[in-house]
């Protein structure tokens, strides 16, 4: 159906409630002065006042709102044009016209105004919500493709063991956490011995707070983080086909911090005369309005937030603590651990006021989607990964499957050697009679077989299919090591 409309903006309704009108006015300036300190008082004016073709004057009465909120209902409407014919649109003898209005602005049907008028700032306002550099305590990337890594490290939960194995910003794996809460080096020998190695200072604050939370903690983790996982379902997923996403689901460790901002000083009431510098400005305390906002959005299966930590600041260098030791899960089922909080239990917010630092917050993220910082006094923020930043990561990581006791025909001669982090030519064997172990065919991914004997450790690709048959027609042994599965290397 047609429908013929004509959309209007209306303006000077915000700079009404806030005691002021834009007007027409000269632009400052002091022609007729020589001294140079004079003219820098000029300038400096100008540059205060800003666009000196349009001024502000102040509005008499005591309705300065800086915060507004209620109602709204038109009496009487016009449409005039340029040549002064006018239509009444809304008469008030008529009685009161029948509105459209938008759902958000629509009232519930007990009220007598016509519109409703959501909480906001009269004056201009912003919410930030910006990466921190991972490689910097409190650098903060302003631009929506940050210059530096914001990624600190990643996690991807082990569900066949039960561990959470931890990687660096390129995929290295470094090693992992157990059932049982305790730091194991990954197996090859190219793994860290404990946590204090680990180089970025972030993931080393995480890492080492997962160990000191206990068994338990780590079983209910575990639990909220495959709940959360479950509900991300990225719109880039096709895109990115590599390995680890064929293990599990890798979480990138990032940093982020969000803040309210006015742009320029806080508006205040015109309407009081300033006496004295000590006298305080009349802003009737609004900057200390704690508004809600709320970090991701289950209702979007693009929203990558898995949980984060909110962080206190302590001292002055930069560190900060993880307030409350408390992990956020806002997409995830009730948790049986006090240190887990979901939406489950109440809605999962942040408080924060236009006065406030900025609130930083330590997140585990899909990649791959977008985080969302909602406010309901102003637009939406959102925060996208540049794939620059974890393609080349995820494209790098080795997963390790312990598997021990596994028994197998004997073999010898079988495996590559590898000393100093350093892998030597193999030597000669039969690949007739290499390890014969059960595991699924990967496409673009190699399995192989890693082993300790003494202090030395080994590893072979050299895995072949068992026989289904059950036949004891060798000697028979018992091997421990773990299964790895690593990106097959491009010819």
């Amino acid at each position: 159906e047609d429908l013929d409309c004509q959309a209007q903006t209306i303006g000077g309704f915000n700079d009404t409630i806030m005691l002021s009108q834009p007007t027409l006015s000269l632009e400052v300036d002091d022609p007729l002065t020589t001294n140079n300190t004079a003219k820098l008082v000029t300038d400096q004016v100008r540059w205060t006042l800003g666009d000196s073709s349009i001024q502000y004057e102040f509005l008499s009465g005591d309705i300065f709102n800086p915060i507004r909120s209620g109602g709204m209902t038109i009496d009487q409407l016009w449409l005039v044009d340029s040549y002064g014919r006018h239509f009444t649109v809304i008469d008030p003898d008529a009685g009161q016209a029948d509105l459209v209005t938008s759902s958000r602005m629509t009232p519930p049907d007990n009220v007598d105004y016509q519109f409703l008028l959501a909480p906001r700032f009269a004056q201009n306002a912003r919410l930030n919500f910006h990466w921190l550099a991972a490689d910097a305590p409190s650098e903060i990337e302003m631009t929506t493709k940050p210059a530096r890594n914001p990624v600190c490290g990643w996690i991807v939960p082990n569900n066949l063991d039960s561990t959470l194995s931890i990687y660096d910003q390129q995929g290295k794996t470094l090693g992992s956490l157990d059932r049982a809460g305790n730091w194991r080096p990954a197996p090859g020998g190219f793994g860290i011995p404990d946590v204090a190695s680990i180089s970025n200072p972030h993931l080393r604050k995480l890492v080492d707070y997962l160990l000191n939370q206990g068994q338990s903690f780590q079983q209910q983790f575990l639990s909220t983080l495959d709940n959360s996982l479950a509900t991300i379902d990225p719109e880039g997923f096709a895109l990115h086909s590599t390995l680890a996403l064929l293990i599990g689901r890798p979480m990138a460790v990032v940093r982020a911090t969000f803040s309210l901002e006015v742009k320029g000083l806080p508006v205040c009431d015109p309407t009081v005369k300033i006496e004295s510098a000590d006298q305080e400005v009349p802003t009737y305390g609004y900057t200390e309005v704690k508004v809600p906002i709320r970090l991701g959005d289950y209702q979007q299966l693009n929203d990558g937030l898995v949980g984060y930590w909110r962080e206190t600041p302590v001292g002055t260098d930069g560190d900060y603590d993880y307030e409350g030791n408390i992990f956020y899960a806002p997409q995830s089922n009730l948790a049986n651990d006090s240190l887990i909080q979901t939406e489950a239990e109440g809605l999962v917010y942040f408080e924060q006021t236009v006065d406030a630092p900025p609130q930083g917050v330590t997140m585990l993220i899909d990649p791959r989607g977008t985080i969302h910082a909602t406010c309901g006094f102003l637009p939406n923020r959102e925060l996208t990964l540049p794939s620059e930043n974890y393609t080349t990561a995820l494209q790098s990581m080795e997963v390790n499957f312990l598997a021990t006791p596994m028994l197998c025909d004997r073999q010898t001669d079988m495996t590559i050697d590898i000393h100093d982090g350093e892998q030597l030519d193999p030597p000669a064997f039969d690949a007739s009679s290499g390890l014969a172990i059960p595991v699924p065919q990967q496409a673009n991914a190699v399995w192989s077989w890693v082993s300790l004997s003494g202090d030395e450790w080994s590893e072979t690709t050299d895995i072949e299919g068992v026989n289904p048959t059950a036949t004891f027609s060798e000697p028979q042994q018992l091997y421990e090591g773990w299964l790895q599965l690593s990106r097959a290397q491009e010819e």
